[in-house]
């Protein structure tokens, strides 16, 4: 949720600034007025994507990143609200063709923030508490669960060995398909019954 605040105020107008005499109004949008804050959104959205997979030791990674990310919204954010003209500066100067703080200044009436700067800041403060609740407890999540096991036992054992090069030789100099199945091992003709001998023959009359 932090991180789709801070994607929309990334996004929306931040301050509205109005020049003399009289020109049209200029609307400061978050990504001019703060550059960093959708980048660190995006990247909010990568360590929170990547939590589910890590391990207790990257989690506490992951958690510090969170918590500089968090801290580098709400500076960003704030700067911007302690500075209007200067994060306006660009806007105005893209529009009116004016450069330099001074000759921008001069050219400013006023500017009027919106209630978006201090929701990012909101944004930061949130992502900032979501890392350290992660801090916490990040050693009392459960390990991520193996989905794939190494073929051992009856599995391995199914697999039938391979040929060996010198047994294709083999079978190609006798004339034989070596790619053929081998035919089934002959069964040895059954022994002559005992009592069929000359033996157990009954004494002729």
């Amino acid at each position: 949720m932090a991180a789709a605040v801070l994607l929309a105020a990334a996004n929306t107008p931040w301050f509205t600034v109005t020049l003399r005499p009289g020109g049209d109004p200029i609307e400061v949008g978050g990504a001019a007025a703060a550059p960093a804050l959708n980048g660190i959104a995006l990247a909010v959205v990568a360590c929170v994507g990547a939590l589910s997979l890590a391990p207790k030791v990257l989690r506490w990674i992951t958690a510090a990143v969170l918590a500089l990310l968090g801290i580098g919204a709400g500076y960003a954010a704030s700067a911007a609200l302690a500075d209007p003209l200067g994060a306006a500066e660009r806007s105005v100067s893209a529009v009116s063709g004016v450069a330099g703080r001074e000759s921008v200044e001069a050219l400013v009436a006023a500017i009027t923030p919106t209630a978006w700067p201090a929701i990012a800041v909101a944004g930061g403060a949130m992502v900032l508490l979501f890392a350290l609740g992660i801090a916490v407890t990040a050693g009392r999540w459960p390990g991520a669960a193996r989905s794939y096991g190494t073929g051992t036992g009856t599995a391995a054992a199914a697999v039938p060995a391979a040929a060996a090069p010198s047994d294709t030789w083999d079978a190609l100099s006798r004339g034989a398909d070596p790619t053929s199945a081998p035919p089934p091992p002959a069964h040895p003709e059954s022994a002559p019954d005992a009592s069929d001998g000359p033996g157990s023959r009954p004494p002729l009359e």
